[in-house]
């Protein structure tokens, strides 16, 4: 009989502890570990820690098996694993509905558990009665299963968990900007249960994104069905992420000192050269060679962007609502709304079909109908305000755009990235004007809906300066992304005096009141109202022109440009800056100097 290697003894001894403080307490049905011999609670964050626990030991039995029994052995072991990890799985797939819903709110309340029974696999705890928003715990669970199935474990076995394990993709890309209770499942440091920006969860999030971008779940058995596919940006959110709990997992590549790696197990493995610091993360696919900052830039910081159109709207006096003034108002006083409905039918002017949609709105409600519509069909004033904004969009007509964007409650669909991208920098943000309370004061990211919320009742039901107010957060998110040294010594951004300098500035360029200033600044370009905030942001020197307005619109035509050489104002244009001249039509053309 051949005598046991010394490496093979060592395993034998590691083999036994692990059978006895951890695959003894694993349940026979669910495969799950509880927390302790007297508690039927089995955290997804100490189950998977377990597992890693046990798939090393199998590793190192692969790699050094010497005899049939060695082999036998780092089969059970990685049974064991699978079966504790699909116990998991199938506990997160009972909460599928969970899953969907939180992509879209965020909510802590809509989150996956992050403890289960250990019998049954069920939730042990009501939604609001633990901080069961962990990113990291479900980042760490997704993560391991990249790397187990890397090392050729069969985890996935269905199509319907590979779609699941894609759409848990989806729950934790938006990890960089959604606060949650963290690792320590408290929240902040207060402990009053307030979720906040973690940056494990976010560290965690981002080597789960790595290693599961591309991986074939099935192994070398499956096909295009089966590959787990990361978008590059959402993975990029954080660029280096080497912070506690990543440290001890490797997540990272970052240089690892044996002696301070907490799992005994692993740690002792690593000394006696059975396991490779490497082995257990074969799918991280990090490649940092050492510990570095903590970021949030975005990889195509410099890639021009094509976006949709502006959904945004502008300051405009507290007395009125834009465009529709009090005589528009008037001019309709005492008609009958069927009567205006045929004439709105007649109507050829984009203005004057704008006119009487606008009073139908104030006077019957987004929801009346207009009876316009095909038997059985109805038509309601919401169908015609979103005609009219598509309509407004293919005429270029931008404060018709703006208004009628209001009227719908249209928010932008990057808000809550561009406030997070602000707040991750550092920065505060104050929408609407000072004093407070009518200024909110925004200090941690948030959902687009609770952001729009915010700024509508800081605007005081203003729907022009709300919806510019969120136009001028997308602008001033690319701004502090690829121009930083703009929002140098800025603690607070106040995007409501921001706008009342716009508009200022405005005012006393064309010599004209305030109102129409606001008018004139509703009425720039998407492109223009950028180069104009940047102009106030960097303190440039600034041309206007204003253009004799056209039979289909309402307000004059002004364009903001760099001047060329010396103008009225005695300001020098600068070399290789982007100047802009409007040509027989009207439309803006760009062209570098």
């Amino acid at each position: 009989m051949r005598s046991r290697s010394n490496s093979g003894v060592r395993l034998d001894f590691y083999h036994r502890m692990v059978h006895k403080t951890i695959l003894t307490h694993q349940h026979p049905v669910s495969g799950l570990l509880p927390a302790s011999p007297t508690c039927d609670h089995a955290w997804v964050r100490d189950n998977v820690y377990s597992a890693l626990c046990i798939w090393a030991l199998s590793l190192s039995y692969r790699k050094k098996a010497d005899i049939d029994e060695d082999r036998a052995k780092a089969y059970e072991l990685e049974m064991a694993v699978v079966k504790m990890m699909r116990g998991i799985l199938k506990a997160m797939m009972r909460q599928v509905e969970k899953v969907e819903k939180f992509k879209y709110t965020q909510s802590p309340k809509d989150a996956l558990h992050a403890k289960y029974f250990v019998s049954t696999g069920l939730k042990c705890t009501e939604d609001w009665q633990w901080g069961h928003l962990q990113l990291d715990a479900t980042s760490l669970f997704l993560l391991q299963l990249a790397q187990m199935t890397a090392s050729g474990l069969q985890i996935v076995v269905s199509l319907d968990e590979v779609a699941f394990v894609q759409n848990l993709i989806f729950y934790i890309q938006s990890a960089f900007r959604t606060p949650d209770f963290g690792i320590w499942e408290r929240g902040d440091k207060t402990n009053h249960g307030v979720p906040e920006l973690n940056a494990t969860s976010i560290g965690m999030a981002r080597a789960a994104l790595e290693a599961l971008n591309g991986l074939d779940l099935y192994g070398s058995k499956g096909g295009p069905s089966s590959v787990i596919n990361v978008m590059p940006d959402e993975s990029q959110q954080c660029l280096v992420c080497s912070l506690l709990s990543l440290v001890d997992l490797n997540l990272c590549g970052v240089r690892l000192d044996v002696a301070s790696v907490h799992n005994p197990v692993i740690g002792r493995l690593m000394d006696s050269t059975s396991t490779a610091p490497g082995s257990t993360s074969p799918g991280a696919g990090l490649t940092s060679p050492s510990v570095g900052a903590f970021s949030f830039e975005g990889p195509f910081a410099q890639t021009p962007v094509t976006t949709h159109r502006l959904k945004g709207d502008l300051l405009t006096a507290q007395s009125e609502r834009l465009i529709m003034s009090t005589e528009t108002n008037a001019r309709y006083e005492g008609i009958d709304c069927v009567d205006l409905v045929q004439q709105l039918m007649e109507a050829e002017s984009l203005h004057e079909q704008a006119d009487i949609i606008h009073y139908l709105y104030l006077n019957k409600g987004a929801s009346w109908n207009t009876g316009l519509g095909k038997p059985g069909h109805e038509c309601l004033v919401s169908d015609l305000l979103t005609e009219l904004y598509e309509k407004a969009g293919r005429a270029k007509q931008w404060w018709l755009v703006r208004h009628t964007a209001g009227l719908l409650m249209k928010k932008v669909e990057d808000l809550a990235n561009a406030a997070s991208d602000i707040i991750v920098r550092q920065k505060q943000l104050a929408v609407g004007l000072p004093p407070e309370p009518r200024e909110k004061i925004i200090t941690r990211p948030m959902r687009t809906d609770e952001l729009a919320a915010i700024i509508h009742e800081a605007c005081q039901d203003d729907l022009s300066t709300a919806m510019l107010t969120q136009e001028l957060l997308v602008y001033l998110a690319m701004y502090i992304r690829t121009e930083p040294k703009l929002f140098k010594e800025m603690l607070r951004i106040r995007v409501g005096l921001i706008i009342q300098v716009m508009a200022s500035e405005l005012a006393r360029t064309l010599n004209c009141s305030g109102e129409e200033a606001s008018t004139q600044l509703l009425n720039l370009t998407p492109y223009e109202m950028k180069l104009f905030l940047h102009h106030i942001l960097s303190g440039k020197e600034f041309a206007v022109n204003k253009r004799q307005r056209q039979p289909e619109q309402p307000v004059d035509q002004t364009s903001v440009h760099l001047p060329a050489g010396e103008d009225v104002q005695g300001a020098v244009r600068q070399p290789d800056e982007v100047q802009y001249r409007p040509d027989e039509e009207g439309v803006e053309g760009v062209k570098k100097s």
